[in-house]
């Protein structure tokens, strides 16, 4: 597991990671959080890694977005921003992030100075049992805005996450009619791109257009993800730390770990996943099957073919 206590890395030695991912052919990075824009080296660490060659992206709940931050956030390099809009009511965005009131109006005002900035710019949805419901208001939403991409994310129970399991959960056969309805904008898009790293997206549009091959966007064991301290995991959502950079080298923890070996093997999924004939389309969510299970090669909980197992049918 990671500590969330740990010491956070210096700027010298976030620039020292950032020249051995370089050295290691490193193309692009996301900065996501906590939240990034609250980082004092921010646009230094983001002109840093722009001159080592490696293409800069941000995910922010948006809130701190401003004209002058989003000129600076351009003019250190950043390609492009990536805001979390989980809903349309605002007392529920409020609650949702635990703010103290203005929530939706702020991540809106963020998301125009982005745009506006001419910065690649996205929005977020985490669905979950509680706002699943507002999905097409918030993809009309993100379509009057203006916004480049739109994408599709499911609830993992980490962190936060798991202490409001019970009242964030999908169903299985529910988030099946949700994914079935993004595959419609996916499949036909308007005025913006539409994409999910969700696996169970790809299974779904491997089902309804069988012909044609879909493979998983989702690349872990190949991507990786680094904590404020230098732990490396195989994803955000997935705190089963692989290595620290302060104590190996990157190259060294990525060709070593046998946790992204087994991930990049497909053959060793478990259960329903092990035996699904959309495996190499999807391979389920390892973080979902590692927090709800403990073993991140186990079945996919969310997925409606596992629950269609269980029941029997």
């Amino acid at each position: 597991m990671c500590d969330a206590q740990a010491e956070p890395l210096t700027t010298e030695e976030a620039q020292g990671c950032i020249d051995e991912f370089a050295d290691c052919g490193v193309q692009g990075m996301f900065l996501s959080g906590g939240e990034p824009l609250l980082k004092k080296d921010l646009l230094e660490i983001i002109s840093y890694a722009t001159d080592a060659g490696i293409a800069m992206f941000m995910c922010t709940n948006g809130i701190l977005l401003s004209e002058k931050r989003t000129r600076d956030l351009k003019q250190a390099g950043l390609k492009g921003i990536y805001v979390g809009v989980e809903g349309i009511n605002p007392s529920a965005q409020d609650r949702f992030y635990g703010g103290p009131g203005g929530t939706l109006k702020k991540k809106l005002e963020g998301i125009r100075e982005s745009v506006q900035a001419g910065i690649h710019t996205g929005i977020d949805f985490c669905c979950t049992a509680d706002n699943y419901t507002q999905l097409p208001e918030v993809i009309s939403l993100a379509q009057n805005l203006g916004v480049n991409t739109f994408s599709l994310r499911r609830f993992v129970p980490v962190g936060r996450g798991e202490t409001n399991r019970d009242d964030l959960w999908m169903d299985p056969e529910c988030y099946q009619e949700v994914i079935d309805s993004y595959c419609v904008h996916i499949l036909h898009p308007e005025k913006i791109e539409f994409m999910s790293l969700d696996p169970l997206v790809t299974a779904r549009l491997s089902e309804i257009k069988p012909l044609s091959f879909y493979e998983s966007p989702c690349n872990i064991g190949a991507w990786i993800a680094m904590t404020h301290s230098g732990d490396l995991v195989p994803c955000p959502y997935l705190p089963l730390s692989v290595g620290n950079i302060r104590e190996e080298s990157f190259s060294d923890i990525c060709k070593n770990s046998t946790v992204l070996a087994d991930l990049k093997n497909k053959t060793l999924l478990k259960g329903r996943c092990g035996t699904c004939e959309l495996r190499y389309n999807c391979g389920g969510c390892r973080a979902s099957a590692y927090n709800v299970t403990g073993d991140y090669l186990a079945e996919d909980p969310n997925c409606w073919k596992v629950a269609h197992v269980e029941e029997g049918q």
